[in-house]
């Protein structure tokens, strides 16, 4: 691979290859895209029904920085949060007013130069009306209900975990800790797997926890009563939490370093150095291997209708897979090796993935047109370390680790797009964040930090809303949303 220039920008991948099973065709991308700009020599203001004074405001009320159009500044956004929601409420106060006349219209401007919130988003164009709404998808890269203004408030409860921070090796394993469907938390400790039981009001350690050292691995399944455990002595378990005991033991020939459980929890997937095995959750046996070389497999993510498996590698290489007959669906091949890895909950072609380190981009891929649909660059050396996706609202989570000058420093914004960051999640820059999950009905989140477990409220403080929505009813009627895609929650 050819070495880039000082001065080029940095692209996010090298080639992305379609895989087909008998025939393999190799298609070559360069990134960044290259977009013609289009000049337009119709006079702007010839039409007479716009408020020249309304399009001036709409034009300039918002300032941005001459960036690279694939680059986001994600410190900048985070710090004006709060200027950002003050700016957006008064000016719907204005609209709301009519301060002044004409401030309603939908397009101020005739050519290429439109503002950006007076655009439809393309890729929504053909849905009904209400899905594209400013209010429903203000900005069109993937369905979602973005919140309004910032709704993360102070941390809502910490978990103490002893034990923990005597791992040697923690900071270089993630899936140390994993909380489940039932509302179980269980996590790696000294010597043992605890688990902590988060269905009483005051967390407490149970006195069931599992006795084995040297864990590298768990993951629950779907429905939050089985754990598979997976040691650095190449061991294998699965135990089951109703009838406390191990349902089977099988060994391995390498160190397993990311685990995900398959629709309806019948198998178990586990990566480790230079392959990818399959294992029956019934019996443990290994069902189906995959080898990619000598890498070691980091990350493992299924879509959301379990159609594709993702996985990432050491070797710098992002392999999709048709789960259903374990045949490869494409290749991307990245600068560095990319440790996270999330698919959107109803998009289920669409993969997001995050650069590794140095790199710390975004993209998303769309899994049907085998092709990056967008991606964004940041302006910091760093690494994106979890990313998630919250069912309800559809906003994406990201986890940054990056560096200022020779400390290492953590940011958690929440996005409504790769655009846009409408809140960020309030830890501590000096803090290393190891791993970021949901509750079992993503109303919490909580991050593996040290020897304990941070948790907060991501929609903030449900009785404050649900009193203004009984409010809001009274005096507007009932704006329940109906949308087949999300449940309602009163995340504004």
């Amino acid at each position: 691979m050819a070495e880039r220039g000082k001065d080029a920008p940095k692209p996010v991948a090298t080639t992305s290859q379609p895989i087909a099973a008998e025939v393999t065709t190799k298609v070559v991308k360069t990134y960044p895209f290259k977009i013609v700009n289009q000049n337009y020599t119709i006079d702007r203001f010839i039409n007479f029904n716009y408020n020249k004074e309304a399009a001036n405001y709409l034009l300039t009320k918002q300032t941005k920085d001459k960036l690279n159009e694939n680059e986001i500044d994600v410190m900048k956004q985070v710090k004006s949060l709060s200027t950002e929601w003050r700016k957006k409420l008064m000016h719907q106060l204005m609209v709301d007013r009519n301060v002044i006349p004409g401030l309603r219209q939908k397009q101020v401007l005739r050519g290429n130069r439109l503002s950006r919130e007076n655009k439809i988003p393309g890729s929504l164009a053909g849905l009904p009306k209400d899905l594209w709404e400013g209010q429903y998808l203000e900005d069109g890269m993937w369905k979602s209900k973005p919140r309004k203004r910032p709704l993360i408030g102070t941390m809502n409860c910490m978990l103490d975990m002893p034990g923990y921070d005597a791992l040697p090796y923690s900071y270089s394993y993630k899936q140390l800790t994993d909380w489940g469907s039932k509302n179980f938390i269980a996590s790696a400790v000294k010597n043992c797997v605890a688990f902590y039981d988060t269905n009483r009001a005051d967390v407490f350690q149970s006195p069931n926890n599992v006795d084995i050292s040297d864990v590298c691995a768990i993951k629950w399944n779907n429905a939050g009563n089985k754990l598979a455990i997976c040691t650095l002595m190449l061991k294998v378990q699965l135990y089951c939490i109703d009838t406390q005991k191990m349902i089977w033991r099988a060994t391995g020939r390498n160190i397993v370093r990311c685990i995900c459980w398959s629709e309806n929890d019948q198998h178990i997937v586990v990566g480790t150095k230079g392959e990818i095995l399959v294992y029956s959750a019934r019996d443990g046996k290994v069902v189906h291997l995959f080898q990619i070389q000598s890498a070691t497999v980091v990350a493992l993510a299924f879509s959301s209708n379990y159609r594709y498996l993702a996985s990432s590698a050491l070797d710098r290489n992002v392999r999709i897979f048709n789960w259903t007959n374990f045949t490869p669906h494409l290749d991307i091949i990245y600068y560095e090796s990319v440790t996270s890895l999330a698919w959107q909950p109803y998009e289920s072609n669409v993969l997001c993935i995050g650069g590794g380190v140095g790199d710390a981009s975004l993209s998303l891929w769309n899994m049907s047109k085998l092709n990056p649909s967008t991606y964004r660059d940041v302006k910091f050396n760093g690494a994106v370390e979890n990313m998630l996706w919250n069912k309800h609202s559809g906003e994406l989570i990201v986890h940054w680790s990056y560096l200022k000058g020779r400390k290492q420093r953590t940011v958690m914004p929440v996005f409504a797009s790769l655009d846009r960051i409408v809140d960020v999640v309030p830890v501590s820059k000096e803090m290393q964040v190891n791993a970021v999950m949901w509750n079992s009905d993503h109303t919490q989140l909580a991050i593996q930090a040290d020897d304990c477990l941070l948790m907060w409220n991501f929609f903030g403080n449900e009785s404050q809303y649900s009193k203004r929505k009984k409010q809001h009813k009274v005096l507007h009627g009932d704006t329940t949303m109906n949308l087949k895609e999300f449940k309602y929650y009163d995340i504004r």
